[in-house]
């Protein structure tokens, strides 16, 4: 799947389940995307770019960490 700034959390999340540990292994504020409901209401709005503004980490952090599950930067 080709990924960039603008991918939603939810899409990485439905393509690959395994992207939720990833992610979380990003920085301690994503600890809150392993309830289900918080996942469902938030993953859907949020972006790779908000989310790493959120986590202090840049979006190519997310896109090294994505990158053994499949996922390629567009």
């Amino acid at each position: 799947m080709l990924i960039n700034e603008q991918t939603k959390i939810a899409a990485l999340l439905k393509h690959h389940p395994d992207a939720l540990e990833t992610i979380v292994s990003l920085s301690p504020d994503f600890k809150k995307l392993r309830n289900p409901l918080l996942r469902k209401l938030m993953a859907a709005r949020t972006s790779i770019s908000m989310a790493a503004k959120v986590g202090g980490v840049k979006p190519e952090d997310f896109f090294k960490a994505l990158a053994p599950l499949g996922f390629e930067v567009d």
